[in-house]
């Protein structure tokens, strides 16, 4: 809660970043690290560090909520048009740009976290603050890639409920771009009833775009062709056997 690094987790995130970065996984990037001479009280005094992170921009779903929770409906409107502005340029000025600008975040969202799910990969805190409009990877906290498979794997100490497990990623993603979508409830439409509709429209579309994109990462992952009629029951039943018979990830795949 002090806001401070152990010099150790400012070490683990560069080496992750650029591990993310191989896998060809969108991820912000670690510029450098610096050992503050400082120490940082947690379980026992730890020598500090800064991590300088560099990203397509810093803006998370936690930005929007702080101007929501303010109720700063001026300053929402001006970074919600900035981001566009930033990152989708081709919905600038469109009809129904805000819900357009929340279907593509919604779909990068998706992507990213069924990117992290095919290479075993458990992000450990994903809450509002941590999840970014760009889709990249941010804030590497107690994070690490499993190694033999279970799907309630959790590596955060302080996770005892497992809400940030490896198989409930995709639910808090989805939980995360609710949130998000509900800052932008004011600007889609001055009648609020319509504008809660016109956002669950979208929403509504979250289990079947990740189905479909799961599916498709993971024929490719297993080795098959993605036009295979092959249904998500193979994936299923596959990691199914790895947790049965305690198997590691990586090396089933390999």
């Amino acid at each position: 809660g002090d806001g401070r690094s152990p010099l150790g987790p400012v070490i683990r995130e560069y080496i992750m970043s650029e591990a993310m970065f191989g896998l060809n996984v969108p991820t912000t990037r670690s510029l450098a690290m610096l050992e503050t001479g400082e120490f940082v009280q947690r379980e026992k005094l730890l020598p500090g560090g800064v991590l300088t992170r560099v990203a397509s921009s810093h803006i998370r779903f936690g930005t929007f909520e702080y101007f929501s929770h303010k109720k700063d409906l001026k300053s929402l409107r001006i970074l919600t048009e900035y981001s566009i502005k930033r990152h989708f340029p081709e919905i600038l000025d469109k009809e129904d740009m805000i819900l357009k600008f929340l279907n593509k975040v919604q779909e990068l969202s998706i992507k990213l976290v069924c990117k992290w799910m095919s290479i075993g990969f458990i992000h450990g805190v994903m809450n509002t603050d941590n999840s970014t409009i760009s889709g990249e990877t941010i804030d590497y906290g107690p994070c690490a890639f499993i190694d033999f498979f279970d799907p309630n794997k959790v590596f955060s100490f302080i996770d005892q409920a497992g809400r940030y497990s490896y198989i409930n990623q995709g639910k808090i993603m989805f939980w995360n771009i609710s949130k998000f979508a509900e800052t932008l409830v004011p600007l889609i439409d001055n009648d609020e009833k319509k504008a809660v509709k016109k956002v669950l429209n979208i929403l509504e579309r979250y289990p079947d775009y990740f189905q479909e994109y799961w599916d498709k990462i993971m024929k490719k992952k297993i080795g098959l062709k993605i036009n295979d009629d092959i249904n998500s029951k193979l994936t299923t039943d596959f990691l199914e056997i790895l947790y049965t018979n305690n198997v590691d990830f990586t090396l089933a795949f390999r």
